[in-house]
């Protein structure tokens, strides 16, 4: 306690006594943390005091070089106050003026930051925020058009037509791979998705002619950071973004060739399909994930043959087969698939009831059907049915659809309630 006493009586000869409380204050709030714990107070009140006298002197001298030296820029304007601690873990520090702040650090330097990227930044938080410390001074864009400041862990870019918005993490890095404000200016914060699991920052290009195109990077711990823009943009966003049977993207959009048509044009993919795009008739196709489940060959008397069942991850489905009679008389039947939805007791059950003709009957011996529709629990169980999945098959002659789905095909796979 002498000792600290003593400490404190020599600061008292360098440093004002408004310096010193303010510097022990400080020293509170690092002691109570664990980087600091086993620093003495009187010692750290000391060390304190020599980093405020060197973070004065180093935003002094930011102080006069932009004040000085601005080039028409803004400049600080008069002191709003004295040298303030900075937040956060780390020692810093940073001064109010009329138009903005400098802040400073040991390791870092310091940095003016003013105007709406200011505004920006001290409304997340400024240096006790995600961004931590700014890096740079505010700085022109390539462009010409916009502003921004780099902090620790991330950017705030500022365009007069959209004002200024943060990019950090691995979206900021996919950004600046794809060209940074090129690519487009942010247009909002990044921003936590509607189904919680990831995170995104819409960007606007602004063309030379005034035009604009909008463009977006979406990001999951599963997936990555992907962009997303133009007409493959659209359909997604109308589709329901990330919420969509198709889920986040899971690559950039790429060169890309319709393999029906051969026209070229783009296409990105997502966690349970893709979109397409065309040049040349502006054509936007989906091409939602499907499940082909085929079943061996099926028959029940004279007639046998195969059925196939294709599942979408848009929730639509496909079911088609062929059938031979190679008897001497005709036969009406039901044939019926299903597929059990794991962890539950449901079925997604489907039939078609068929007439083929014998050699005593005038109706042809072959029966082709190529039924299609829509059920909305195929989009509910996708991620449960495009890991675990099976079909169960069967026939019955002279028995008709709903009969056949409760007295053969449920009690077959082990569903009490068929969904068709």
């Amino acid at each position: 306690m002498n000792h600290d006493m003593n400490i404190r009586e020599r600061l008292l000869t360098q440093f004002s006594q408004t310096a010193v409380e303010r510097a022990e204050t400080a020293a509170m709030r690092f002691t109570s943390g664990t980087v600091h714990k086993a620093i003495r107070k009187g010692p750290l009140v000391s060390h304190l005091l020599e980093e405020m006298h060197a973070a004065d002197l180093a935003i002094d001298q930011k102080f006069m070089k932009v004040s000085f030296y601005a080039g028409g820029g803004p400049v600080p304007g008069n002191p709003q106050g004295s040298l303030q601690f900075g937040g956060g873990e780390a020692l810093g520090f940073y001064q109010v003026y009329e138009n903005g702040a400098i802040y400073w650090r040991p390791d870092l330097g310091a940095w003016w930051v003013h105007g709406d990227i200011y505004y920006k930044y001290r409304a997340l938080g400024a240096e006790a925020s995600f961004l931590g410390y700014p890096i740079t001074d505010e700085t022109g864009t390539a462009d010409g058009s916009g502003r921004f400041n780099h902090f620790e862990r991330g950017s705030i870019y500022w365009h007069p037509a959209i004002g200024a918005f943060e990019v950090h993490g691995d979206i900021r890095a996919k950004w600046q791979a794809l060209g940074a404000e090129a690519f487009g200016y942010p247009m909002t914060d990044e921003t936590k998705a509607v189904d919680g699991a990831g995170r995104f920052n819409h960007f606007r290009a602004i063309r030379p002619g005034g035009g604009t195109a909008d463009a977006s990077i979406f990001w999951t711990v599963e997936t990555g950071a992907y962009a997303v823009y133009g007409a493959i943009r659209d359909r997604w966003a109308a589709l329901g973004w990330e919420r969509s049977y198709l889920g986040y993207p899971v690559t950039d959009e790429m060169n890309w060739t319709d393999p029906e048509t051969q026209k070229p044009g783009r296409i990105s993919h997502f966690q349970r399909g893709a979109i397409g795009w065309t040049a040349e008739d502006q054509k936007v196709t989906e091409f939602p994930e499907r499940i082909i489940l085929r079943s061996g060959h099926i028959g029940v008397s004279s007639v046998g043959g195969w059925v196939e069942l294709v599942l979408s991850s848009a929730g639509t489905f496909n079911y088609r087969g062929h059938l031979h009679n190679s008897g001497f008389v005709g036969l009406y039947c039901t044939v019926g698939s299903a597929v059990k939805i794991k962890g539950t007791t449901q079925a997604l059950t489907v039939a078609k009831e068929v007439s083929t003709g014998g050699t005593a009957s005038i109706d042809g011996r072959d029966e082709d059907w190529d039924d299609s529709g829509y059920e909305h629990l195929i989009r509910v169980h996708w991620e449960t049915l495009r890991t675990e999945w099976s079909m169960t098959t069967a026939i019955k002659a002279e028995l008709g659809a709903a009969d056949f789905f409760l007295l053969i095909l449920l009690p077959l796979i082990g569903a009490a309630v068929g969904v068709s």
